[in-house]
């Protein structure tokens, strides 16, 4: 079976971009910008984000049962996500032991009890707002601008540095070192052994 033949715009070879005819819903479209807003603005990491969007229609959770939801073992929700979520206010307990009173008769009736309750944790005003302002930006209705980041940009000219060949060329130049290639090889090495013999003296200099 034949693939479906593809029409291309030609009139619009020389734009940026074009957009599809049946263009599909894409609300999260900015999702790599937003997530990039979304680690300045708080400091949290990509997974307590995503995170935060999982449980952003959830009254409240346990950690066993969302846990068991994400795949992820219960330690490193507790640890990894809950612990700063929790630090930062932006989840807090919904439901803890104390929500147990100790004259409760249908503890007799239930495997949990005030002893053994799982607290019940929900976001805070502070999350739900945050992530509000997320769904914002990745669906592209609220326009954000993003510095570039310093690590990417490069302000000086990184300098060459000549090595000389690799020990691979100059095994291929056997039985053939008369030959032009061979003879710059070992040129571009001797050089390379100048340059470091030269170079080794202004580091002892530095060190000294």
């Amino acid at each position: 079976m034949g693939s479906k033949k593809i029409h291309k715009k030609e009139d619009k070879k020389f734009r940026d971009f074009a957009y599809l005819d049946n263009r599909p819903a894409t609300p999260a479209k900015f999702y790599y910008k937003a997530i990039r807003w979304a680690r300045e603005q708080s400091g949290l990491q990509p997974r307590q984000i995503e995170f935060m969007l999982f449980i952003h229609d959830l009254e409240f959770f346990t950690i066993e049962w969302v846990a068991s939801q994400l795949s992820v073992s219960y330690p490193q929700v507790r640890d990894k996500i809950i612990g700063p979520l929790m630090r930062d206010e932006y989840i807090y307990k919904y439901f803890d032991r104390l929500a147990v009173p100790l004259d409760d008769e249908s503890m007799w009736f239930r495997e949990e009890h005030r002893w053994n309750f799982r607290v019940r944790y929900a976001l805070t005003q502070k999350g739900k707002l945050f992530l509000n302002r997320l769904y914002k930006i990745m669906s592209g209705e609220e326009k954000i601008t993003l510095e570039y980041h310093q690590r990417t940009v490069h302000t000086k000219k990184i300098p060459y540095e000549q090595k000389g060949p690799t020990l691979t060329r100059l095994m291929h130049t056997k039985g053939v070192e008369d030959s032009p290639m061979a003879k710059k090889l070992r040129e571009n090495k001797a050089n390379a052994r100048k340059q470091r013999e030269k170079a080794s003296p202004k580091k002892r200099s530095r060190e000294e």
